[in-house]
């Protein structure tokens, strides 16, 4: 390592003092060889070398530091000349600076402010938040009631459906002195105190509507005398009404009853129709003998015979000789107790003490016995007996 002169100095003189020093175990308690100062000297030279290192980087590190002194010192004095020559510009830097300071007190106080508002927006923005959350559901309540309404107006000649389709409530308003209402101004119905529309109408139809009352008013007195008349008739008609087993009285009103007379009878209508009596020219009433209608039976025997048609009866028993109904109780038997011949009752109900049984009576050839019998014994004789 190549060395200054200073430094070549410096260790030779570090050499000298260190070959002249003698060190002695009495004075140091120590025990130092030569070879130790040579390690010694080895590790100073190490460090001298370290030194010198430090040393020159130092002059090197100073050289650059006078040079930028230097450098310094030009710049300074050039500033110290422009200060000098613009020390009104100065002025008006540190006027425009205490400005600066100013303004940005001002826009502290200002960005403290603008915090405080924006805290306020935050607090508005959820307020805000909530009020378009109650919009939002109010606008669909809008869009559903819109709908309804859409549903209600119909364009020209549109169909209706019954049980889907919908229509708006038409309402008016009563007031009791009338609408007032400016020309080509709309307006709502008017009603009466009941809810009832009130219309006007116009003369050609007031002038119709009061000849039509006219009208009414003679079709109300024609249909009082209407009444009146069949008041009347219904009084006459239920003078002339009977009704089923009620008593004859004096002076009672009837209805005649009408007959057509017919040289030949015949038939008015079918079977089930009504129709009405006839008579022959003479004005006599056409009957019809019904007695056997339901059949007959001829007997010339001793067998008890008995009717065996429903509901019918012997009407009639026609001798065709002389005939003897057997004795005793089966001879002839009445139909109605007490009130035809019978071969042991009387008729009390026709008399009660008169009449006589017909036990052992002949009755002759050609002779009809009318009545009711539900049957009959010959004893002798032949006859013919007739169902009705």
């Amino acid at each position: 390592m190549d060395l200054n002169t200073k430094e070549q100095i410096l260790l030779d003189k570090i050499v000298q003092n260190t070959a002249s020093t003698s060190l002695t175990a009495d004075s140091l308690a120590l025990d130092v060889s030569v070879d130790g100062l040579e390690g010694l000297q080895g590790t100073t030279n190490t460090k001298l070398a370290t030194i010198g290192t430090t040393l020159a980087a130092i002059e090197t590190d100073a050289a650059a530091i006078e040079a930028l002194l230097t450098a310094a010192n030009v710049d300074h004095a050039a500033i110290e000349v422009l200060l000098t020559g613009n020390s009104g510009e100065l002025s008006a830097i540190k006027t425009d600076m205490a400005a600066l300071e100013v303004l940005s007190t001002a826009a502290n106080v200002d960005l403290a402010a603008m915090e405080v508002l924006l805290a306020a927006a935050n607090v508005d923005h959820a307020a805000n938040e909530v009020l378009l959350t109650a919009i939002d559901a109010d606008t669909s309540n809008i869009a559903d009631n819109t709908n309804f309404l859409r549903d209600a107006v119909y364009i020209d000649d549109a169909d209706w459906t019954d049980g889907a389709s919908k229509h708006m409530l038409t309402g008016g308003v009563y007031r009791s002195g009338g609408h007032t209402i400016t020309d080509g101004d709309t307006g709502p119905f008017a009603v009466d105190s009941q809810g009832r529309l009130q219309v006007e109408l116009s003369p050609t139809d007031n002038a119709v509507l009061d000849a039509i009352d006219a009208v009414l008013d003679t079709i109300k007195v024609d249909t009082e005398a209407i009444e009146t008349a069949v008041e009347s008739v219904e009084a006459s008609i239920t003078s002339l009404v009977k009704s089923e087993d009620a008593a004859h009285s004096s002076g009672d009103r009837g209805i005649m009853a009408l007959a057509v007379s017919q040289t030949t009878p015949t038939r008015f209508g079918g079977d089930g129709d009504y129709s009405p009596l006839s008579t022959n020219a003479s004005g006599a009433l056409y009957t019809m003998n019904v007695a056997g209608q339901m059949g007959s039976i001829l007997v010339n025997d001793t067998t008890a015979v008995t009717c065996g048609v429903t509901a019918g009866t012997f009407v009639a028993i026609y001798m065709l000789t002389d005939t003897v109904f057997a004795s005793g109780a089966g001879g002839l038997s009445s139909a109605i107790s007490q009130s035809f011949l019978d071969d042991t009752e009387t008729s009390t109900n026709i008399d009660a003490d008169a009449g006589t049984a017909i036990d052992g009576i002949t009755f002759p050839a050609g002779m009809t016995l009318y009545g009711k019998y539900s049957g009959f014994t010959l004893a002798s004789g032949s006859v013919i007996a007739y169902v009705g």
